[in-house]
């Protein structure tokens, strides 16, 4: 069989090494390489959508803090705009009585300058009274249009549904079966810890599915809106029922070992648009 031979010389002097390569190693070695160079590059692939959803929901995340503390500012100029409307309705009533007018503005007999200094104030307070009105509308229509990005954020899965005691003990990738010994893909997050403890909800929705499912025993599953939903298998105790609103944080079960289980845990899956993503992506 032909062979190959790499001479290696020191540049300061030394002995010479001599490495023999058979063309069978040599298309080996080559074959390592390629395949190596083609699985970084389906693995960059496949990383870089959760990296871009991971940046995506860290915006998102700046943004709720933000509109939160615009909301709250929004919140306290409304209550004060409100009180000096009512301070300024006082005022008016007060000045009517004073100068005997009735509501359409019309005098009894009273000095005629008493009474345009009177029907002055009226005019004026009425002016103020439009303009903070307008103004009372400009901040409810900010407040509607912030909570509902608010809403969006509080329908995304980025809770843990369980204890930051639990600890992740397979992630979302390939697993090997424990059952089989076959290598398959685990659409999902399984955290250990104890039986009975809470598992809650990672976003507000409507709970779509609640029973057992094959494999996975006793399983919750949320409707989350704009694309999302959540399911939690292996559950010990059901805390909800299907059609039931819940919202985020909120108990609908408790951590367990039923279905096809060797020990207590909870499997976690998000979905996006009906397919499987990496739960992490969100927290």
């Amino acid at each position: 069989m032909k062979k190959f031979s790499l001479l290696i010389v020191p540049k300061l002097g030394g002995s010479i090494r001599e490495h023999t390569f058979t063309v069978r190693t040599l298309v080996l070695l080559a074959a390592l390489v390629i395949f190596g160079f083609v699985s970084l590059y389906f693995t960059l692939r496949d990383i870089h959508p959760f990296l871009i959803e991971r940046n995506e929901l860290m915006n998102l995340r700046a943004e709720n803090k933000n509109l939160e503390e615009q909301l709250l500012e929004i919140t306290k100029r409304i209550i004060l705009l409100k009180k000096k409307i009512d301070g300024i309705n006082r005022k008016e009533a007060e000045i009517r009585k004073l100068a005997k007018l009735d509501e359409e503005g019309k005098p009894a007999f009273i000095p005629p300058e008493v009474r345009d200094a009177a029907q002055q104030k009226i005019e004026k307070i009425n002016a103020d009274l439009r303009n903070l009105t307008t103004l009372s509308r400009y901040y409810d229509s900010l407040i509607d249009k912030i909570s509902s990005q608010t809403d969006i954020i509080s329908h995304l899965p980025t809770l843990r549904p369980v204890c930051d005691s639990a600890y992740v003990s397979a992630r979302f990738g390939m697993k090997e079966d424990p059952f089989s010994g076959k290598v398959k893909p685990h659409q999902g997050l399984d955290f250990a810890f104890h039986i009975g403890t809470p598992v809650r909800a990672a976003a507000s929705g409507t709970v779509s599915f609640t029973g057992k499912e094959k494999g996975f025993g006793n399983v919750v599953r949320i409707n989350h809106g704009y694309g999302f939903e959540t399911m939690y298998a292996h559950l010990d105790q059901v805390r909800t029922s299907a059609g039931r609103t819940v919202v985020k944080g909120q108990e609908i079960g408790s951590l367990g070992n039923s279905g096809r289980s060797i020990g207590p845990h909870l499997h976690y899956e998000v979905l996006k648009n009906g397919k499987q993503v990496d739960p992490e992506t969100y927290f």
